[in-house]
């Protein structure tokens, strides 16, 4: 469920032949979102069809992701309405945020006697609110999402169900159902940087 609601999935609306299907965040992000040369923002037409996104995010050349890239997502988004507090990326990113420069504070409460090395950023602290850095395993390893929680959601058209089907031999066989998907609630509120690099 987590990695469909991130990747880059244009949303359609089903008919007869085709089963409806959610759009993902890579599709969504356009407003606030930077890429790299060759890279596009999806959703090059995002008011063809009552805001809904209808191209894809195009992949550029990977670069490294930097500080300054982080700060103009942020300040866009701050700009146009959103607040975000979240930082969603990859393995690589999350230490390549860690390794940011900067004026850096660690405080950590080691236990008696214990020698305790930090490595590690949970925090941003911008201009504009605290980010707090999630490393997610889901998400397109090359796309670093800005998140304003309150501006996006997901929604539930039929909620989980469990059925038993027919067992074959021992074998115990069940169907798990779930209809959902990404409601975004203002694109604008967020923000991403695409084409980061992945090791």
């Amino acid at each position: 469920m987590e990695a469909i609601l991130a990747f880059n999935i244009i949303p359609t609306a089903g008919s007869n032949v085709l089963a409806r299907r959610t759009g993902g965040l890579s599709a969504w992000l356009t407003t606030n979102s930077v890429s790299n040369t060759g890279g596009g923002v999806a959703g090059a037409n995002p008011v063809a069809v009552a805001g809904i996104p209808t191209v894809a995010q195009t992949e550029g050349t990977k670069r490294a992701i930097l500080e300054s890239y982080l700060q103009t997502v942020v300040q866009n988004c701050w700009t146009n309405g959103g607040q975000p507090s979240m930082v969603l990326c990859g393995a690589h990113n999350k230490q390549a945020i860690s390794a940011f420069t900067g004026i850096a504070a660690q405080r950590y409460q080691a236990p008696s006697g214990a020698t305790t090395i930090i490595g590690a950023a949970d925090i941003y602290v911008s201009d504009f609110g605290e980010l707090s850095i999630v490393p997610d395993r889901f998400i397109p390893a090359r796309n670093v999402f800005v998140i304003d929680p309150e501006y996006a959601g997901v929604g539930t058209l039929r909620d989980i169900q469990v059925e038993e089907l027919a067992k074959t031999g021992d074998a115990s066989k069940h169907l798990m159902l779930w209809e959902g998907g990404l409601v975004m609630k203002n694109e604008a509120a967020h923000g991403a940087i695409y084409d980061c690099t992945t090791a």
